[in-house]
């Protein structure tokens, strides 16, 4: 209980120096990393803050978490653009998100080539399971379940459930309605 008081006041103080907006009723149960704390950052409230989270934001990226999310132990969220997450939406242990990526070039690898981005958004209600990987550029739709695992490419997914390397749709929630 200490331990997150102290993680506490530490999120006041930083909010009162940096840029990041935080919501009520934060929860932090563990290390806290964010290289770059003059970054722009947005935490709805009730949010809980698991054990070793990494949020990096580069100087032109933001990161905007709604109300009552989670993010738990090991996961990362990289923001060289914008990472938005909606609502009660909760990500499981070591999930990477990323709207930066690496160019690449066989000649020369990966080195010196650069970075390009694309937004993420990802809607209210939605769970990302244990291990999924986001790439830039996806769009998931309120509701939506990944399974753990995942690597979900870039695209626009309708409410339901995907799993699998790549990510593919397996059920529609809407289907299930029928």
């Amino acid at each position: 209980m200490l331990k997150a008081l102290v993680y506490g006041y530490l999120l006041l103080f930083i909010q009162k120096f940096s840029s990041w907006k935080i919501g009520s009723g934060v929860l932090v149960f563990g290390r806290m990393n964010f290289p770059n704390f003059m970054s722009n950052l947005v935490i709805g409230k009730n949010f809980m803050w698991g054990h070793d989270i990494l949020l990096n934001i580069t100087p032109k990226g933001s990161i905007v978490i709604g109300n009552n999310c989670s993010i738990n132990r090991g996961s990362i969220l990289h923001s060289g653009l914008k990472i938005e997450i909606g609502d009660n939406t909760a990500i499981a242990e070591f999930v990477s998100i990323r709207d930066e990526e690496h160019n690449f070039s066989v000649d020369t690898g990966v080195r010196g080539q650069g970075m390009w981005a694309r937004k993420i958004k990802i809607g209210s209600n939605c769970w990302i399971g244990r291990g999924v990987y986001i790439s830039p550029g996806v769009t998931l739709d309120a509701g939506t379940i990944v399974a753990a695992n995942s690597v979900v490419m870039p695209g626009v997914y309708s409410s339901g459930l995907l799993a699998g390397a790549p990510a593919i749709q397996k059920k529609r929630w809407r289907e299930l309605e029928k």
